[in-house]
């Protein structure tokens, strides 16, 4: 049952998502303002992690799943307490990545993976399949498809079911990824929540996304907080640390600090706390020290880098030979196609 639920790169953007520097990111767990481990002792309802494109959305999410802070702060008061994680992909190869489908069976494939136990009751007609093919001779768990009523039905089953008491710390990233109507994940993630506090099964939800209206619409009442506007710490620290790593960054920081901290606070001001763009940035200056510019060079070209990610991409693309657009574009279909 569990070879029929998984599916090729079931893993593949949590896989993809650069780790989080060890220092970043600690506020979520150090600012009360925030709520959120008050949330997490809580054991129950929506927490909605939003951000503009770049900002680090993924990379804090995959930090909340795997620092230990996480499952400490959850409830004790229920032995069977587990952190479940689905990230969507829509440039992954896998269709599945970026669909209803894929995040109930790759939901479920994690709980059951935990909790055999629950196999028969929440998979009734594929335990009983699987029985008979084995009795049988056959196998039949690659040939047999799925439908979201099976699926829903299945994670119903597991909510339902009075046999084993759970906590559920569902994270789910990148919403705005789905490939269907966005409304439709809303109401599908509605769904997973149980009718009831008194249930036997504790279903809470940390879900992340970029702020799109039909997300606002649907999470804003609930506790939120938005990335970039709390990252500019983190961004420091990643930025210093590259001057400090990076050979010919570190060289320039010996030669002429002033200077050099003088383009540390101007990538800190235009980054409007996108991740993306400061990575960008730095890479564009570690190019610019390899062909030899000097300091005010180095100046100039971070002064006409624009703030934001968009200007920044458009400039980049702006800057393509225009004997080389028809290959470009080339590229990029390809790139959309993939």
């Amino acid at each position: 049952v569990l070879r029929q639920l998984e599916f090729y790169g079931m893993n593949d953007r949590y896989d993809e998502i650069a780790e989080a520097h060890k220092q970043t990111f600690r506020w979520i767990y150090e600012r009360p303002e925030l709520k959120f481990v008050d949330w997490l002792k809580a054991g129950k309802g929506v927490y909605w992690i939003s951000g503009k494109a770049g900002c680090g959305k993924s990379t804090l999410m995959k930090f909340l799943f795997e620092d230990h802070r996480t499952y400490e702060s959850l409830p004790k008061d229920i032995e069977n307490t587990s952190i479940f994680s689905f990230f969507f992909h829509d440039r992954g190869e896998n269709p599945l990545l970026k669909s209803q489908e894929g995040l109930f069976r790759a939901i479920i494939h994690s709980i059951l993976s935990k909790y055999r136990q629950l196999i028969p009751t929440t998979l009734p007609g594929r335990w009983e399949a699987m029985k008979e093919d084995i009795l049988s001779g056959r196998d039949r768990s690659r040939m047999l498809g799925w439908s979201m009523t099976e699926l829903k039905g299945g994670f119903n089953a597991i909510v339902s079911q009075r046999h084993l008491r759970l906590h559920l710390s569902l994270l789910i990233d990148g919403l705005d990824e789905f490939s269907g109507r966005h409304q439709d994940i809303i109401d599908a993630l509605a769904d997973l929540l149980p009718m009831s506090d008194d249930s036997y099964v504790r279903v809470q939800l940390c879900l992340s996304s970029r702020p799109l209206v039909v997300f606002e619409k649907a999470y804003l009442r609930h506790l939120h907080l938005k990335v970039q506007d709390l990252t500019a710490a983190d961004i420091k620290i990643y930025v210093t640390t590259n001057f400090n790593k990076i050979p010919e960054l570190r060289d320039l920081l010996i030669k002429d600090p002033t200077s050099t901290n003088q383009i540390v606070k101007e990538i800190l001001l235009k980054a409007e706390g996108v991740f993306l763009w400061v990575t960008l940035v730095v890479k564009s200056l570690v190019e610019s020290l390899e062909n030899e510019d000097n300091m005010k060079t180095l100046q100039e070209r971070l002064s006409f880098l624009p703030a934001g990610l968009e200007p920044l991409y458009k400039r980049m693309l702006g800057q393509i030979d225009p004997f080389y657009h028809k290959h470009a574009a080339q590229i990029f279909r390809i790139v959309q196609s993939a």
